[in-house]
């Protein structure tokens, strides 16, 4: 799953994964879980402004091995393993093109005089 920060007229839009998008909320101060809403773009550009150190969001590789699990056929039990999942993790760099991506929704919501909207 992933959440888009768009203008009301879609022109302008940036697209994260639901774990990047955590992180970024975090980072501005907006520690939300909210995975749909509107905002000033002025608010949002304040809180862009306000960002200077970026280091708390950095996350190191995380990989979960196959978790187990019961499954039920013609009346015999079986168990299956999953499918891994591996969060790859960020480094600064990443999170600068990130915050730069939605700085650049937020100048054009300015400049078009219309909110940003994520979801």
């Amino acid at each position: 799953m992933s959440v888009s920060f768009t203008s009301e007229d879609f022109n302008a839009e940036c697209n994260f994964s639901n774990r990047n998008f955590s992180d970024l909320m975090k980072l501005l101060n907006m520690d939300s879980e909210e995975y749909c809403g509107e905002i000033s773009p002025t608010f949002l550009l304040i809180a862009i402004q306000k960002c200077k150190d970026v280091t708390s969001a950095i996350r190191d590789t995380i990989h979960s091995p196959s978790q187990t699990y019961a499954s039920f056929q013609k009346g015999n039990v079986s168990f299956q393993s999953t499918a891994s999942v591996i969060d790859c993790g960020s480094n600064k760099e990443q999170i600068i093109e990130r915050i730069n991506r939605l700085k650049k929704v937020v100048i054009y919501c300015i400049e078009n005089n219309q909110n940003v909207s994520w979801g």
